[in-house]
């Protein structure tokens, strides 16, 4: 009897190891509950910036764009202030300001107190290219086992994975619908030869929320910049003179369910329809 009252404690915390094991989360499990969370979610903020360094004909030149989004489900509509700020060496830096709003309509985009307004596009091959997006990209980050990172003082688990020229492919062709042909033709060889680009996936470790992304995308920035220049005639891809140094997006997602609303300006409500495909 004795023997059994001083092994209660050690049988005790067996069973909480094991019955813990059993509640663990799959890799598998932690990105469908990613995934149900911000479908269902009504709105959501983000916070992007992209750093780019390159250089072109020996001239180096330093981009950085912060971007500040929010978006709503009920009703639909979305709203993204830009500011771009580019650096030559010896030329100083300038900077350039833009706001763009979404609904269900019409994408309406400002500069200088100018706006346009476009048509949105197909919305049902839309939803299915994002489909077929993160089913590519949901078994692409299920290949590495994720790792334990924190991420501004948040425990997260962090998965990789590296995007495939193949994948971007594939939506390519599934946008062959809804653009006109010349289009399509011109993104298809902007694209060709990018090569992989690496991704990050940080979800935070108790919720499995979404709590930042990043997308390395120097080597294929260089290829689409070499791809584009050889399309409008300035040589060909091995003469082109262009190097991208750096090229990394970095979005982290804050106030779910909780977002600031807003409404979209009565002026970019107003503004000129331009086509989404110039004739």
């Amino acid at each position: 009897m004795k023997f059994l009252k001083r092994s209660l404690p050690v049988f005790g915390l067996l069973l909480a190891l094991l019955l813990a094991g059993c509640g663990g989360k799959t890799p598998e499990q932690m990105l469908n509950n990613a995934a149900e969370q911000m479908e269902s979610a009504k709105n959501v903020e983000c916070s992007a910036t992209m750093n780019i360094e390159y250089s072109m004909v020996g001239q180096s030149m330093k981009m950085q764009m912060q971007m500040d989004s929010v978006s709503f489900t009920e009703p639909q509509k979305a709203k993204c202030d830009m500011t771009l700020t580019i650096d030559i060496p010896g030329m100083g830096s300038q900077t350039q300001q833009m706001e763009m709003y979404v609904d269900e309509e019409y994408t309406y985009t400002g500069m200088d107190g100018v706006w346009v307004k476009t048509a949105m596009p197909d919305l049902e091959t839309t939803e299915t290219i994002n489909a077929e997006l993160y089913e590519d990209l949901n078994a692409l980050l299920l290949a590495n086992e994720p790792v334990s990172e924190e991420v501004n003082g948040v425990k997260t688990n962090k998965f990789t994975a590296v995007i495939t020229e193949e994948m971007l492919g594939r939506v390519l062709g599934m946008m062959a619908g809804s653009i006109d042909s010349e289009s399509l033709g011109m993104v298809t060889g902007m694209f060709e030869g990018i090569g992989e680009i690496p991704f990050e996936y940080w979800l935070d470790a108790k919720t499995d929320m979404p709590v930042q992304m990043r997308v390395d995308m120097a080597k294929a920035m260089e290829t689409m910049l070499k791809n584009t220049l050889a399309q409008g005639g300035f040589g060909e891809i091995a003469d082109i003179d262009v190097t991208v140094s750096a090229a990394e997006l970095t979005m982290q997602y804050k106030n779910v369910n909780a977002a600031a609303d807003f409404e979209i300006p009565e002026e970019a409500k107003a503004a000129e329809e331009i086509p989404l495909v110039q004739e």
